[in-house]
């Protein structure tokens, strides 16, 4: 079972976040910040995507599941 989540970042995403986070797609957000939307297979692989924008310096803002999938 996966899920759909939306993690809002301060500033621009820039082609390194991107790339570390593969499949997820970018809409801006108001004052700045963007919006990443992408589905994850479990909390491990949620963990691992928070590691990645923390190692590239992105200061995350809100995480929420959007919706779970079978």
């Amino acid at each position: 079972m996966s899920a759909r989540y939306e993690i809002v970042v301060a500033g621009e995403a820039g082609p390194m976040l991107l790339a570390a986070l593969d499949g997820f797609t970018l809409r801006p957000g108001p004052s700045g910040s963007v919006h990443l939307i992408g589905a994850l297979a479990d909390q491990a692989a949620l963990q691992a995507a928070l590691h990645r924008i923390h190692d590239l310096h992105a200061e995350i803002l809100e995480v929420r599941r959007l919706d779970v999938t079978r």
